[in-house]
C-alpha cells in the first residue's frame, strides 16, 4: 500500500523524525488558524451556552438562598463534614445533569454544529485546489486533514472538560455557596464528571471522523452536513420501523443489532450504563449491551478515519 511504502521509505532513510517534527509544526499552525475559524467559535459557543445561561440563573437564585442556607447547615450539623452530610443529595443532583447531557452535547446541537465545522476540513481545502497541489508532492495527502482532525480532538476535549466541570462547580455553588466544601465535592464526583468528558468528547470525535469520511466523496461541504443530518434524523425513525413492521421476536433482533450503528444513541445508553448501572433512567426499544455501545462509538471514531485515508490516498481527485 502507498502509505505502508511511504513509512517504510522513511523509517529506512532515517527522517521519521524529521516527518514527525513536521506533523508538529502543521498541528500547531491547525491550533492558531482553528481559533480564527467562525465556524469553530460557533463549536465553543454552542458548548459552553448553557452553562452560562446556568450561571446567570445560580448567581441570581441559588448562590444567594445558598449563602444563607449554609450558615444554618453549619449550626444544624454543627462539628460534621457537611461535604459528608449532603454527599449522597449532591451525587444524585449531578447524576441528574445526565438528561441535560443526552439532550443537548449528546444531542442535535452540537452534533450539527460539528458536522458544519469538519465538513471543511476535507471539502474546503478540496475547493480550493490545495490538495491538487498535495498531489504533485512527495508527501501524504491525509497529511493535509490528518492535523486539523488532531487540532479539534485537543481543543473540543479542553472546551468539554471545561464545560462538565464549571456545570459540576455551579451545582456545587447551589448547594455550599462560595466556600472551600463547595469545591471540595469536586473530588467526590470526579469519576462521574471523567465519564461525562470521556463519552461526550467521543461522540465528537466520532461526528467528526464520520463527516470527513463523506466530505472526500465532494468538493461541497453542504453533502456532508446533509449526509451526518439525514443519517441522525432518519436512521433512528427507520430503526423503529422495521421493529414495527416485522412483528415478533425477528424485528426485535434486526432492530437491536442495527440500533448499535446510531452514535446518538450508543453514547447515550453507554453513558447512562456507566452512570446508573442496571436500572436506566430512559427506557429504550431495544435492550443494547454497553460494552458493544462502546466500541460502536469506538468503531465510529476509527473505521471511518481509515477509510478516510485510504480513499484520499488512492482516489483520483480530478
Amino acid at each position: 500500500m502507498k502509505i505502508l511504502e511511504f513509512y517504510r521509505q522513511k523509517i529506512k532513510g532515517g527522517e521519521i523524525s524529521s516527518e514527525l517534527v513536521k506533523l508538529g509544526r502543521l498541528l500547531k499552525e491547525e491550533l492558531r488558524l482553528m481559533s480564527k475559524n467562525k465556524r469553530f467559535l460557533v463549536f465553543i459557543i454552542l458548548m459552553v451556552l448553557p452553562v452560562i445561561i446556568l450561571t446567570e440563573i445560580s448567581l441570581l437564585f441559588w448562590l444567594p438562598a445558598s449563602s444563607q442556607n449554609i450558615e444554618l447547615m453549619s449550626i444544624v450539623y454543627k462539628g460534621r463534614d457537611l461535604t459528608d452530610v449532603f454527599l449522597k443529595e449532591f451525587e444524585e443532583t449531578v447524576k441528574s445533569l445526565y438528561f441535560m447531557i443526552i439532550g443537548y452535547w449528546l444531542g442535535f446541537p452540537i452534533l450539527i454544529v460539528t458536522a458544519i465545522f469538519a465538513s471543511e476540513f476535507i471539502a474546503g481545502e478540496r475547493s480550493t485546489g490545495t490538495f491538487d497541489l498535495f498531489a504533485t508532492k512527495p508527501v501524504l495527502r491525509s497529511w493535509l486533514f490528518l492535523p486539523k482532525i488532531l487540532a479539534f480532538a485537543i481543543i473540543s476535549f479542553l472546551t468539554t472538560a471545561a464545560v462538565y466541570l464549571t456545570l459540576v462547580l455551579i451545582v456545587s455553588f447551589s448547594f455550599f455557596s462560595f466556600s472551600f466544601a463547595a469545591l471540595k465535592m469536586l473530588s467526590k464526583v470526579g469519576w462521574l464528571i471523567f465519564k461525562y468528558i470521556g463519552v461526550t468528547w467521543m461522540f465528537i470525535i466520532a461526528i467528526c471522523n464520520f463527516t470527513v469520511l463523506l466530505s472526500s466523496f465532494t468538493k461541497r461541504t453542504l453533502f456532508a452536513v446533509f449526509g451526518v443530518l439525514a443519517y441522525s434524523l432518519g436512521y433512528g425513525i427507520a430503526v423503529s420501523l422495521i421493529s414495527q413492521l416485522i412483528p415478533g421476536t425477528l424485528g426485535e433482533v434486526i432492530s437491536q443489532k442495527l440500533s448499535y450503528l446510531d452514535i446518538t444513541n450508543d453514547a447515550s445508553y453507554y453513558l447512562g450504563h456507566i452512570v446508573f448501572g442496571e436500572k436506566s433512567p430512559i427506557e429504550y426499544l431495544v435492550t443494547m449491551n454497553p460494552n458493544l455501545c462502546l466500541a460502536a462509538v469506538l468503531g465510529f471514531i476509527i473505521i471511518p478515519l481509515i477509510i478516510t485515508i485510504i480513499i484520499m490516498e488512492y482516489k483520483d481527485l480530478e
